[in-house]
């Protein structure tokens, strides 16, 4: 198994509303970074700063339709991913 998928915890990643067109709000239970990356692994938006429990507001207004991921990397390297489909 891969370091990546045994770092990978999803209950520490909150994304709403979602699906959506003009942004999102992101949340987490630890500081860290995020970053929204399209479905070819390519950054759109890398290395975001986000306090714990602050919600991020993230617009996607200018982004083109498509699923994409959010990737947050907590300070203690603990990686959660979940899925943003943009309308």
């Amino acid at each position: 198994m891969s370091e990546l998928s045994t770092n990978i915890e999803n209950s520490s990643l909150q994304i709403w509303p979602n699906p959506s067109k003009e942004y999102v709000l992101i949340m987490a239970n630890e500081n860290g970074t995020y970053e929204l990356i399209d479905i070819m692994g390519k950054k759109i938006i890398a290395n975001v700063q986000m306090e714990k429990l602050y919600p991020a507001r993230l617009d996607i207004s200018q982004i083109p339709r498509g699923v994409y991921f959010i990737k947050f990397t907590s300070s203690k390297n603990q990686i959660s991913l979940k899925k943003l489909v943009v309308d």
